[in-house]
């Protein structure tokens, strides 16, 4: 679990460093959870958009399969990328993204900028500096 935050906040940072200006947060983060939850399925959702990066954590229910969530996360990230000048869109399930985003979203804009920029830069430290080249297997001749 922590691997997939550590992940999640490690593509955060990446994109960072090249994203303009920071967008209207509390408007933007409201209309894309009202996006999400549009779909039946999902019961709750919180947003948190910072610059041209959207994280999405949604609460769902009625979504069995795989295919199902899939074809919903590909789907809401196509309509966010479209309606909202955002280049990156992660939508989780994972429940403590979800209580993280909620508490940011109670601090001020700019203690929450700084909140994240902190999370950002522990993410950087914890990412792999190269690509890591996996061994070619070879068959015997």
């Amino acid at each position: 679990m922590k691997k997939i935050v550590v992940i999640l906040l490690a593509l955060l940072a990446l994109t960072l460093a090249v994203a303009p200006a920071a967008l209207a947060e509390t408007d933007c983060e409201a209309e894309i959870c009202k996006l999400a939850t549009q779909n039946e399925n999902v019961t709750q959702a919180e947003c948190i958009v910072y610059k041209r990066i959207a994280v999405v954590a949604i609460r769902t229910e009625k979504m069995v399969t795989k295919s199902q969530y899939d074809q919903f996360t590909e789907k809401l990230c196509d309509d966010v990328k479209q309606q909202f000048e955002i280049d990156r869109v992660f939508v989780t399930r994972n429940p403590k993204i979800m209580k993280e985003i909620q508490t940011l979203s109670q601090l001020p804009t700019e203690q929450r900028d700084k909140a994240i920029e902190k999370i950002v830069q522990e993410a950087m430290k914890h990412r792999p500096l190269h690509k890591m080249e996996l061994p070619q297997m070879t068959h015997g001749k």
